[in-house]
């Protein structure tokens, strides 16, 4: 991964102690977004995930941190 790719955003639930369901699929949140710029090695933080800065409209922004409130983000590069 690196600045210049194209990616798509998924958010998954993840596992919840307090309940019994599995997780179902994930769902795209945003697609075909420019990677503008990664951490620094050893500079990711968090909950041991890494910092992808992305080019997204403010609405992409506001559905990206709702999500990332309440389940795991992921990202696919695009061929």
């Amino acid at each position: 991964l690196s600045p210049g790719n194209r990616v798509d955003v998924l958010a998954a639930s993840g596992h919840d102690e307090f309940r019994l369901t599995r997780a179902g699929p994930a769902t795209e949140v945003v697609t075909d977004r420019p990677v503008l710029a990664l951490p620094a090695e050893g500079d990711s933080g968090g909950e041991g995930g890494a910092l992808v800065l992305l080019a997204v409209a403010p609405e992409e922004a506001r559905l990206l941190a709702g999500h990332a409130a309440s389940a795991r983000l992921s990202i696919t590069i695009r061929g």
